[in-house]
């Protein structure tokens, strides 16, 4: 099937290509247009946001300080703030959290979706977003886990990634980004701008869901080591090309081979320093994902053999059309080891079953299952979400061809069979129930996430909150004391509760949403009877005549 018709089928408007071969710079290609209101075409120069491949741009320009004596990779990162300091709960204090833990997710932070600021909202600083004040949506940061000890991809570390390389600078983020990496690899088409002002807000590509435009174009990061950089595939491409060479010894421009290495070398849950690592030997490849409110992107290379590419779309659903690219540019470059084998789905594909969703866990093997307009689709290690093909009644591959399972029931406990053949095994998926030990608390923006608001037990079973709050829009989780003990969210995106519909919950979900247009008390039923699946509920609304006080 043609390009277009594929980028129709899937609601992508625009999609911009660029591949790397033998260390250079081979083509570079773009299709379709940048807005579907204003019709204007994608090129190769065309900007588009670059979601968390700016974490890879965030790690080499952390690494450039780290080589210039201001910044220290593997000591303790609480000496190196100079106006912020790092919370953590009681049990971890002594345990120190370094920068390579934060630049590979194993800091011991919480997760948390970053999901943008619309524009024409108020934007939090740097510091209101560290310590979870408004206007930030997210909660305060703080270290909930032993560090090194577990992978949690964590949007929040990176924030504290932020403000250590601007305390170490004494400059703003985006200026040392800019004339640290950028400037020296001669990426003159990208910029770290939150939000992009009116003298550079040419040639952008808008944000799309469904083919259809977000409204204001595009979303804010004011997370700009998070999500902050605007892109393009050849220029990502050249911050490849200089990972590639340092790994192999050569020349480079902004980080010797040594950091590179660094870099380069897996740690928990097959991450790097700011790169995903898959395989090893001469296959041996990097990646990062990059999504951002209507955009989704990839690059992916080889380490060692100077091959890669990088895609960017401007719709959401574009990681399908990515898979697809890259196999087909894989099968013409041969290159195996990114070769994702073709598969026939089966025609009716299988019921969904939404009661499949969570964690699989077994020891240090993590898989996500979550169903989303109607498919499965699941992730592990550093690699986002990707649709589960249905291959049989029960047996599912991913689109990017990173998992092989199946799903299966033993009496009430759910498995997810991974694998296949004599090399398939068990993950059992975490149940929930076993979490509620004790206290259990609403924790969102209406208390800045703090323990203040508790659920208590109903007659019927059940766990009940009642809150009156003003009119506006609210962030929420359901949580212990302790974050790493309970952290309980949506399966997917922010999820809108509406009343009298329960929304099922997972471990470290998404944030949840309630939106009152009028001053008003609210009540909220925790249903956890159910050891699979526990649901919240919007139970009742009571409008008030006057505001709260608090």
């Amino acid at each position: 099937m043609q390009l277009s018709a594929r980028m129709r089928d899937l609601g992508i408007p625009g999609v911009s290509v660029a591949v790397i071969h033998n260390g250079h710079l081979d083509w570079a290609h773009a299709w379709g247009v940048a807005s579907v209101v204003t019709g204007a075409p994608v090129t190769i120069n065309t900007r588009f946001q670059a979601g968390s491949i700016s974490k890879t741009l965030a790690a080499m320009t952390a690494m450039r300080l780290v080589e210039a004596g201001k910044l220290s990779l593997h000591g303790d990162v609480e000496p190196q703030f100079h106006s912020w300091s790092l919370p953590r709960d009681g049990k971890f204090s002594k345990t120190p959290v370094t920068l390579a833990h934060l630049l590979s997710h194993t800091s011991g932070i919480a997760g948390f979706d970053s999901r943008g600021y619309a524009p024409g909202q108020n934007l939090p600083t740097l510091v209101q977003i560290l310590n979870g004040e408004k206007p930030a949506y997210s909660p305060p940061i703080r270290v909930v886990a032993a560090p090194d000890q577990a992978w949690v991809y964590s949007n929040l570390g990176y924030v504290v990634v932020q403000k250590l390389i601007e305390d170490a600078s004494g400059r703003p983020y985006a200026d040392v980004a800019n004339d640290t990496v950028l400037k020296p690899l001669e990426m003159t088409d990208s910029i770290v701008e939150q939000p992009i002002s009116p003298s550079h807000a040419v040639n952008l590509a808008t944000g799309h869901v469904n083919g259809v435009a977000l409204h204001g174009n595009w979303r804010i990061y004011p997370e700009t080591a998070v999500a902050g950089l605007w892109s393009t595939p050849s220029d990502i491409a050249r911050m490849i090309i200089e990972l590639q060479r340092g790994a192999k010894g050569e020349e480079t421009s902004v980080l010797s081979s040594r950091s590179v290495r660094e870099m380069l070398s897996p740690r928990l849950g097959g991450w790097g320093l700011g790169v995903g690592i898959v395989g090893g030997g001469p296959g041996r490849r990097f990646a990062h994902t990059g999504i951002a409110e209507g955009y989704e992107a990839i690059m992916y290379a080889y380490a060692e053999r100077g091959e890669g590419l990088v895609i960017m779309t401007n719709g959401v659903g574009g990681q399908e059309l990515i898979n697809e690219i890259v196999r087909a540019v894989a099968d013409d470059y041969d290159w195996p080891e990114m070769m994702t084998r073709r598969v026939t789905e089966v025609v009716p594909a299988p019921p969904v079953r939404p009661d499949v969703g969570g964690e699989y866990r077994n020891g240090a093997e993590r898989v996500w299952v979550r169903v989303r307009r109607g498919n499965y689709e699941a992730r592990t290690g550093g690699l986002e979400w990707s649709r589960a093909i249905a291959i049989g009644r029960d047996r599912f591959v991913t689109a990017d061809g990173s998992l092989n399972f199946a799903l299966k029931n033993s009496g009430a406990a759910m498995f997810l069979s991974l694998g296949s053949g004599q090399d398939a095994h068990d993950l059992p998926r975490v149940e929930i129930l076993p979490m509620f030990r004790g206290d259990v608390f609403l924790r969102g923006t209406m208390n800045g996430w703090s323990t203040t608001q508790r659920f208590t037990p109903t007659p019927k079973g059940k766990l009940r909150a009642a809150i009156s709050l003003p009119a506006g829009n609210y962030e929420f989780k359901i949580a212990g004391e302790d974050w790493s003990q309970l952290n309980l969210g949506g399966f997917a995106g922010r999820f809108l509760l509406r009343q009298g519909e329960p929304t099922p919950l997972v471990t470290d979900g998404a944030n949840l949403w309630i939106i009152l247009d009028k001053d008003a008390e609210i009540e909220l039923e925790l249903s956890i009877a159910d050891v699979a699946h526990p649901k919240i509920a919007l139970s009742n609304v009571h409008s008030l005549h006057r505001s709260p006080e608090f």
